[in-house]
């Protein structure tokens, strides 16, 4: 139960590096403006671009929906614990996006 670490849309490529040293994680939430859910950032996808380093806006940022996931496994605050675990299961999943009615992220399950 830890909190939950995000991403935006764009990040400073110094932030990126930043966070894969500090954390461990697979995969990074991406979330708009309003925390609404947009994408999952696979670990290997960011550290495979950061290696190549390439696609940067002028300003040093990086389009991280780019390297994302645009459409990760979800389901809602709502859902019973046992069908989330169930379709968590049945899907072979490594994350499972849990979200409310607004598509804001709440919090992330993985294996």
């Amino acid at each position: 139960t830890a909190e939950v670490v995000v991403l935006r849309a764009f990040e400073p490529q110094e932030q990126i590096m930043k966070l894969l040293l500090q954390t461990s994680f697979a995969a990074y939430p991406i979330v708009d403006a309003e925390a609404r859910l947009v994408g999952l950032a696979p670990r290997a996808r960011l550290v495979a671009w950061l290696a190549q380093r390439t696609e940067t806006t002028g300003a040093g940022l990086v389009n991280i929906t780019r390297l994302a996931d645009p459409a990760p496994e979800v389901t809602t605050w709502q859902t019973p614990v046992v069908r989330a675990f169930h379709h968590f299961r049945a899907l072979g999943l490594q994350h499972l996006c849990v979200v409310d009615e607004r598509f804001a992220l709440l919090g992330i399950l993985t294996r």
